[in-house]
This record gives C-alpha cells, sequence and structure tokens, in this order.
C-alpha cells in the first residue's frame, strides 16, 4: 500500500503488523501532519469478530484524552478498506530501547513506570482494561514521554464479550493466571501483572 491514498492519508511507510492489520506511517494531505493509520487486513476482514475489535479498538481510543495514550484522529472506511488513523509517535518502542541499551537505570524505569501507571489509571477509570501489556507496546519518544498503544485485545468492562471462554487473548510472557486459564475473571489486576513483568524488564534487562 506504499505510495497509495486512504481518504485524506497518502501512505508512506510501514511501522508494524498485527494480527488484525498493518499500520503504517502516513501524511494527511490536508494539514501536512504524519499519522500512523492502522488497516485492517483483508483476511481479518472476512472474520466477523475480528473486524467487531477492530472497530472496538477505534471506539476506545476515540473516548480517550491522555498525554500517555496515543491519540485517536479519525476512523473511516476508503474503496472497501477500513482503517483508523491515530498521532504519530517518533522515537521506538520500549522493547526497541531495552534491546539497544539493557537494563536501564533506576531513576528512568521510576519515570516510565509513573507514566505507564497514570495511563493504566486513566484506562481501567473508563472501564478498559488493555490485555496486552508489553515493552512492543510502549512507544518512548526521544524526550522520555511514554505512550501506550495497541488496544485491540482490550476489554471493555460495560461492552458484550467478543472472547469465548477457555480462550485466551495477549501475549503469553505477560499473562496472569486468570488469563492463561481463559477465565471471565479478567479485571485491572491482570494489567498490573503485566505491568510488574515489564517494570522486571526495565530493571534487568531480560
Amino acid at each position: 500500500m506504499i505510495g497509495e491514498q486512504l481518504g485524506s492519508y497518502r501512505i508512506e511507510a510501514i511501522l508494524g503488523t498485527g494480527a488484525m492489520g498493518v499500520v503504517y506511517r502516513a501524511i494527511n494531505d490536508t494539514t501536512g501532519r504524519q499519522a500512523a493509520v492502522k488497516v485492517i487486513s483483508g483476511e481479518a476482514g472476512q472474520r466477523g469478530k475480528l473486524h467487531e475489535r477492530f472497530r472496538r479498538e477505534a471506539e476506545t481510543l476515540q473516548q480517550f484524552r491522555h498525554p500517555n495514550i496515543v491519540q485517536f484522529l479519525s476512523l473511516g472506511r476508503f474503496k472497501g478498506t477500513s482503517y483508523f488513523a491515530m498521532e504519530y509517535v517518533p522515537g521506538e518502542t520500549l522493547d526497541q530501547m531495552l534491546r539497544r541499551r539493557g537494563p536501564l537505570p533506576w531513576r528512568e524505569v521510576v519515570d516510565l513506570g509513573i507514566q505507564l501507571c497514570d495511563a493504566l489509571h486513566y484506562a481501567h477509570e473508563h472501564g478498559v482494561i488493555h490485555r496486552d501489556l508489553k515493552p512492543s507496546n510502549l512507544m518512548i519518544t526521544a524526550e522520555g514521554q511514554l505512550k501506550l498503544t495497541d488496544f485491540g485485545v482490550a476489554k471493555d468492562l460495560d461492552a458484550t464479550a467478543l472472547t469465548a471462554t477457555g480462550r485466551t487473548l495477549g501475549t503469553a510472557a505477560y499473562m496472569a493466571p486468570e488469563q492463561i486459564r481463559g477465565t471471565p475473571a479478567i479485571s485491572h489486576k491482570t494489567d498490573l501483572y503485566a505491568m510488574g513483568v515489564v517494570f522486571y524488564q526495565m530493571l534487568t534487562g531480560r
């Protein structure tokens, strides 16, 4: 899709790929500003629950206004392709940072930890559990600002469940026991468990 147009967004480069689709760096031809545009894959678009998750992720981000959560810009459909645009965050993921630098100084861990706690508290106050908290879903800018991304498997406590009992969603190394078991007993504590694993990685580099 490089060079193609999605509404007012011109696709420039691939930023990452996932189960539901691809995230591209794009530029808004109207404003001249860069954005991250998530496009649902053709295969995912044919599967009802994945398409519904894509829509819910956009709606979840749309309700958030927090400096440590990536900002929603717009949702659209162009020539049969569903997409939504988010702010483009220049920098690297925490995963990339840890691979490059190894263990982080404890003061830096505290600073990033406070930002992550603020972001999760805000999401939890809005009834949303992330469920896939890990270093690759945390963007860090050159100024040290943290941005929580990828709410693709997030759970809205007030919405109809999309995950059948016994199924697991997330990344195994960061899953709380109840998440691994696939039980309905998912709460904000699930994210806190994953956050503890992330803190351990920041301090030890592994």
